[in-house]
């Protein structure tokens, strides 16, 4: 059924071999010819389908031809729909159909300029960008060239296509005229209203053009620089070059703005960042902790490192000498000792007479070099090495102290500290000092008809409000006295 649906159809597309075959079909009979017939009836699916030697001698289809072929074409079996010519467009025998739809659009100058630049970013050299203009054109100049041919007669178009089959590479001037037309594009694109003024007869362009200082000339429909150099015998292209933006890829000639467009171009070379590029910088850190930690003694957390050599003149010699720097990480003080080289054991002795000077280190940071790094292997080491029994007595005695210790300040607590509860004397306020009272000074170690006498210029109150010192002027200076060492001789009052 499948076979006489291909027979019929007239519409769709099969691949090469059905499609021979159907050709084949077609040209040598009549599709109306083509009749169905069943599997049971049809000898030839013996060979298709397969069978034994002995099923093949016991099959009489064989041999005899069915019934119904003995008898009118109008008794026979009915072809079971199949005079559809509709074939599925999922059979794998049919090509699949792709319609492509192209919209054209006419040309207008934007899109000119859009393909130029995509021309000129595609092409990293000068050279290699004119000599793919240069070929457009020469096509461009040909394809031309065979049109007008073509209309006037055919056998000079093939002896102009001889002629040009023999010159197959660019010329000088192809060169010279692939160049003048990407510099024109690149003008038209950027300075249409310049060229525009100057084509039609303006000696100047307008006041708000930003290369109005170069007194701009039309000379070829290019666009170059007037300048003041006209009297000058340099070359043309010296003395009147052409004008080019500065923010485009082609950047040559007389560029507008050129130290803009040049520091544009240096930041982004790799050799120019390689010879001036800064060191990477990023945001402060913040403090680490040991920075900031309070309650703590002097140079318990440190940071350390060397400095450099120094000459010093031991006898008759110049030997070097450096200096290692502590510093205390919370209140930046610091600790100098001298080392008398680089290695490991100058930085154990320097670390020995800093610890012996300040006291113990809790932590200690440096940049890890390779003297610090062994000082610390050899620092482990010589802990693993210490004798455990001797650490274990000297753990004990202090743990005996510390325990002493706390029970006399838990005695201290319980028992002394109650009894500075009571006041022993001086029970009652009395008159604050002021200021302008005139007091005597006591004086322990002279007699009293000595004592220097004062007046009281300012008094220091405590967090009660009660006077307790005051200052006063004698006759020589200012003294700072509590009032138990002054007596009140006139009130200011």
């Amino acid at each position: 059924m499948t076979v006489l649906r291909y027979i019929k159809n007239t519409t769709s597309r099969f691949h090469t071999f059905v499609a021979n075959r159907l050709a084949v079909i077609h040209e040598g009979s009549n599709i109306f010819d083509w009749r169905y017939i069943s599997t049971k009836s049809n000898p030839a699916d013996l060979a298709s389908r397969g069978v034994s030697a002995d099923g093949l001698l016991r099959m009489y289809q064989w041999i005899v031809p069915p019934d119904f072929l003995l008898k009118s074409t109008n008794e026979w079996p009915d072809s079971l729909n199949c005079d559809s010519d509709i074939v599925c467009t999922s059979d794998p025998e049919v090509k699949k159909v792709s319609v492509s739809t192209i919209v054209t659009s006419q040309p207008n100058q934007d899109n000119w300029f859009d393909l130029l630049n995509k021309l000129i970013d595609h092409h990293s050299s000068w050279y290699s960008l004119k000599r793919s203009v240069g070929w457009i054109l020469k096509v461009r100049k040909e394809l031309l060239h065979r049109c007008r041919a073509r209309k006037q007669n055919f056998e000079k178009l093939n002896l102009d296509k001889e002629k040009v089959d023999s010159k197959i590479c660019l010329s000088v001037t192809d060169m010279n005229e692939a160049e003048r037309a990407v510099l024109i594009a690149i003008q038209l694109q950027v300075f249409s209203s310049e060229i525009s003024a100057l084509s039609h007869g303006s000696d100047h362009v307008k006041r708000d053009s930003y290369i109005r200082n170069l007194d701009p000339i039309l000379d070829d429909s290019l666009l170059r620089v007037g300048g003041r150099l006209h009297e000058s015998n340099m070359p043309m292209e010296s003395k009147h070059p052409v004008i080019l933006p500065k923010n485009h890829h082609l950047e040559k000639y007389w560029i507008v703005n050129a130290p803009t467009a040049i520091r544009k171009l240096i930041s982004k070379c790799v050799v120019c960042r390689k010879q001036g590029s800064r060191v990477g910088e990023q945001k402060m850190a913040n403090l680490p902790e040991d920075c900031l930690l309070l309650n703590e003694p002097l140079f318990t957390r440190v940071g350390v490192d060397y400095f450099g050599p120094f000459e010093v003149k031991i006898k008759r010699s110049h030997v070097k000498r450096y200096g290692v720097i502590f510093t205390c990480l919370a209140s930046r003080a610091v600790h100098l000792e001298v080392a008398a080289s680089l290695d490991t054991d100058c930085y154990i002795n320097a670390l020995r007479r800093f610890i012996a000077r300040r006291g113990q280190v809790v932590k200690i940071r440096s940049d890890n070099g390779t003297n610090f790094v062994g000082a610390e292997k050899e620092l482990k080491r010589s802990i693993s090495d210490w004798n455990v029994e001797q650490i274990h007595d000297v753990i004990r005695r202090w743990r005996q102290i510390q325990y002493m210790a706390n029970l006399f300040w838990q005695r201290w607590i319980h028992e002394y500290l109650p009894l500075l509860q009571e006041r022993q004397k001086w029970h009652e306020i009395k008159r604050n000092l002021q200021l302008g009272d005139v007091v005597l000074v006591v004086d322990s170690n002279a007699a009293r008809n000595s004592w220097p006498m004062g007046i009281i210029v300012e008094t220091i109150p405590d967090r009660a409000g009660l006077i307790r010192q005051v200052k006063v002027k004698t006759a020589t200076n200012i003294l700072t006295r509590p009032v138990d060492k002054l007596c009140v001789i006139l009130e200011c009052d």
